[in-house]
């Protein structure tokens, strides 16, 4: 029983801090799909559409029409492959990259929040805790 409630624990606490971010984001303008997209973007730009679909897991549709959105608002840009052109290649803008960095601070004050009274060693331990779960379910990164 111990077990469920700590997963239990793990689920709460990161829809407290999903809602946590996505009401401060909101106020930025920047929704969900935006920030799962510009997260993506930053770790690896110019990636295709199909990848931004399965490393999202939004549907074709649903990563079509938000880049679209993005592009009008200048957050990313489209630009043809140069091997594949069939292919579109998505960019962060300036503009795109200064939306990466304010949504950074929201989460990493949230963080800071999160953590506030634990000891470096505490964070540690929870990180390896949290690691050995992550393998345990075949994720590993």
């Amino acid at each position: 029983m111990k077990e469920v409630q700590a997963i239990r624990k793990i689920r709460d606490i990161e829809k407290l801090m999903h809602n946590n971010i996505r009401v401060e984001s909101d106020k930025l303008g920047v929704n969900c799909t935006y920030r799962h997209i510009i997260f993506h973007l930053i770790r690896c730009d110019g990636q295709t559409q199909l990848e931004l679909s399965k490393k999202t897991l939004f549907s074709a549709p649903t990563i079509s029409l938000t880049l679209q959105k993005m592009e009008q608002e200048g957050y990313i840009k489209r630009v043809q492959d140069t091997v594949d052109g069939r292919q579109m290649r998505v960019y962060l803008t300036e503009e795109g990259r200064k939306l990466d960095e304010a949504v950074r601070k929201i989460v990493k004050n949230f963080e800071g929040i999160a953590l506030k009274d634990f000891s470096s060693k505490e964070v540690d331990l929870l990180l390896s805790l949290l690691t050995r779960i992550e393998v345990n379910l075949g994720r590993e990164d």
